[in-house]
């Protein structure tokens, strides 16, 4: 669902989707609201540690992700 405010801007967002998993399925959902538009935001890049290369997964994951197509 997607929800405009009055001046066109995304109020909020909301999606669902059920993924599945081996014999199992994993139920995703998120829902987002935005306002704030036009004020100045910061948005810090993560720490080395957080994050990897898809390189390093040398083509393979530590475990099976949902969903996931390589």
């Amino acid at each position: 669902m997607l929800r405009l405010g009055p001046t066109g801007l995304v109020e909020r967002l909301s999606a669902e989707a059920v993924l599945p998993f081996y014999d199992y399925s994993i139920r995703v959902e998120a829902d987002t609201r935005y306002s704030g538009w036009g004020r100045r935001a910061t948005v810090l890049l993560p720490r080395k540690g957080d994050v990897i290369d898809m390189e390093e997964l040398e083509d393979e994951l530590p475990y099976p992700l949902p969903g996931w197509v390589s």
